[in-house]
């Protein structure tokens, strides 16, 4: 998410139960910390009109980074 998103979202900083309103690939979502400690699991919302460019944006970024969706 660092790549797309300007929010400390490292699990030291943004732990289990975190919620922010930000800006991920120029478009406004909120994240939500629905992992663990030992895991981290990000849920994203945002308008569905962008999805299929969020989707694409995400998905590089997860590439790039070794990322992964659930």
């Amino acid at each position: 998410m660092a790549k797309v998103c300007g929010v400390d979202l490292r699990p030291q900083a943004f732990g289990p139960g975190s919620v922010a309103q930000t800006s991920a690939a120029r478009i406004n979502v909120i994240v939500i910390n629905v992992g663990a400690e030992t895991e981290p699991r990000m849920q994203i919302l945002f308008d569905r009109a962008s999805l299929a460019y969020f989707k694409d944006a995400m998905l590089d970024a997860m590439t790039e980074f070794g990322g992964r969706c659930l």
